[in-house]
């Protein structure tokens, strides 16, 4: 073969070649949900407007078109996740920035902020994180809040305006005769924070007579704060007459061990009152809802097997007579130990020491007449 030939040979296949690797990389147009390749690049986009695969790979036959025409061809858009702020990752999907494990945005929107330990994302306009139940916020951080034995039976002192000796709480009602629950009170009440004028007074009295509940040692009962569920126990068992054995009655959820409350907690717990959660433990730091406690309270007094198993009345405006709930709120309006006849119920609200003494009060009054 002459020189000239074989120079016309390797020109020949030099061309080709030469053609074939400009199909192989020039960027050109992607078919309807294909990607793109443009010098091996992903970056062109789909033709459906499809976010590009992370798989996308430098070279895909659907792209290789035998067009020379690349009219249509345009650069890649901005990356959007270059947009995004530290410790966040852009959603494709979404088509925004979620911030990472442990992060959450600040109020502004700008920033994803690390979230404490024992905290949650706020998700509302004026709080970033929340803690946990059982837990406080200290500066930038969530502490476990101690339950304190609040319930301690103390003699609180009476404010004397007529100069006259103030007898003990126990004289200072009538309740314990053995012959009505009911009765009239002396004028001075005993504690500070509950006079005549309180709805639950005639209760607080009561079962304070009664060494169910005690006072703080301000003197106070406080009967509009919220109760948790330790406190609830307590005053539940309590109103059976039983004082369960601390060496017995211990260690039976993972956040209940050997703390004053503990012999109530797994009191309820053998008796069936009260169920723990998932984890294993029974949050007793955490404030029990109104039909919570009125579940434990009917369930503490053995009335369980009264309940019925299909409520076809309306109870309360807010109350749907299909929930879990209903059934025991019906029990608990049929023997009048309810506070609310009619109108609201709030069933997600926080039940109040003032309102449980009165609950169980007016349940222990029911079943003395039934004797």
């Amino acid at each position: 073969m002459s020189k000239f030939k074989q120079f016309v040979v390797i020109a020949g296949l030099f061309a080709i070649t030469t053609f074939a690797f400009q199909q192989y990389t020039q960027p050109v147009e992607a078919r309807s949900g294909c990607c793109s390749s443009h010098d091996g690049v992903c970056g062109c986009g789909c033709c459906d407007g499809t976010p590009l695969s992370d798989t996308c790979s430098p070279y895909y036959p659907e792209c290789n078109s035998s067009s020379s025409d690349y009219s249509d061809y345009s650069e890649p858009e901005a990356d959007p996740s270059e947009d995004c702020p530290s410790h966040s990752t852009y959603s494709y999907t979404s088509e925004e920035c979620l911030c990472d494990d442990g992060y959450t945005f600040s109020l502004s929107g700008v920033a994803c902020v690390e979230i404490p330990e024992h905290a949650h994302a706020a998700n509302n306009d004026t709080d970033v994180w929340i803690c946990d139940d059982g837990y406080e916020e200290v500066g930038n951080e969530c502490v476990f809040i101690e339950i304190e034995e609040e319930e301690e039976v103390v003699t609180p002192e009476v404010i004397d305006t007529t100069d006259e000796e103030v007898d003990s709480a126990d004289d200072t009602n009538d309740y314990d005769n053995g012959d009505s629950l009911s009765g009239e009170t002396e004028d001075s009440s005993v504690f500070l924070d509950v006079d005549t004028s309180n709805p639950n007074e005639e209760a607080i009295s009561y079962l304070y007579g009664q060494g169910i509940i005690g006072g703080y040692t301000d003197g106070t009962f406080k009967p509009d704060n919220s109760l948790n569920r330790a406190e609830l126990l307590k005053i539940l068992v309590e109103g059976q007459g039983i004082t369960p054995d601390s060496t017995v009655y211990n260690n039976c959820f993972s956040d209940v061990t050997d703390d004053w409350y503990a012999p109530y907690v797994c009191y309820a717990k053998e008796q069936g009152w009260v169920d723990g959660y998932e984890d294993g433990a029974f949050q007793p730091a955490k404030n029990v809802n109104r039909v919570e406690a009125i579940k434990m309270l009917i369930n503490s007094q053995g009335l369980g097997d009264q309940l019925e198993s299909v409520v076809d009345e309306d109870l309360f405006e807010d109350v749907d007579k299909t929930a879990w709930y209903a059934s025991y709120l019906k029990l608990a309006k049929d023997l009048g130990i309810l506070e609310e006849e009619n109108g609201n119920y709030n069933p997600s609200g926080d039940m109040k020491r003032g309102s449980i003494c009165e609950n169980l009060y007016r349940l222990l009054i029911e079943l003395k007449a039934n004797e």
